[in-house]
């Protein structure tokens, strides 16, 4: 795992049965290279999208390193779980927690990546909300499309039922207001 993690190191004060206590905490970013990715992803059989099909068709097989133009970029999850296997070869955190040596560990978000789904909402959710009343939100579904990749099918899909459910209540809500505005007068 050469050069695939940075160290953070921070004081924390604590306080312990009414003595403050200061301890130094140390914060492990792990990240794998692009490389070592793709050569765990095939020696797991991590199973991703391929790529070169023309279709509306939605495929997943093993990754095979020899044929990375075949294949699509990680989503989510695929990344998550040959991260997690590779590590999980190297180190033990189920024993390092139950010794205290670690408290706890996790995933970590990549926040240039989360700010541009939010910059890519921002900047399409008008459009997408139309589109999802008219048909036509197919062009509009960059936002989607990214929060699969990052988060995974499931919450895009999610994201995307919510969008085309609040599509479809702007136009009860319209009639709404025109009758409250009449009961006003």
């Amino acid at each position: 795992m050469e050069n695939c993690y940075e160290i953070y190191t921070k004081d924390i004060r604590e306080t312990e049965e009414d003595e403050e206590v200061e301890k130094e905490k140390v914060f492990i970013s792990i990240q794998m290279p692009e490389d070592l990715m793709n050569e765990k992803a095939d020696e797991l059989g991590v199973e991703t999208s391929l790529s070169y099909l023309h279709t509306d068709v939605f495929v997943k097989a093993p990754y095979n390193k020899d044929h990375p133009h075949s294949f699509c970029m990680f989503d989510a999850d695929e990344r998550q779980e040959a991260i997690e296997e590779y590590i999980g070869q190297e180190i033990d955190f189920d024993y390092y927690k139950t010794s205290g040596i670690i408290e706890e560990h996790y995933m970590l978000h990549k926040r240039d990546t989360v700010s541009l789904m939010i910059y890519s909402f921002d900047h399409y959710k008008w459009r997408l909300l139309r589109g999802m009343i008219t048909g036509s939100y197919m062009k509009y579904f960059e936002p989607i499309n990214m929060i699969k990749n990052y988060y995974g099918e499931k919450y895009a899909f999610e994201f995307a039922f919510l969008i085309h459910y609040a599509a479809w209540l702007l136009i009860p809500a319209f009639f709404g207001m025109l009758v409250v505005i009449e009961m006003v007068r």
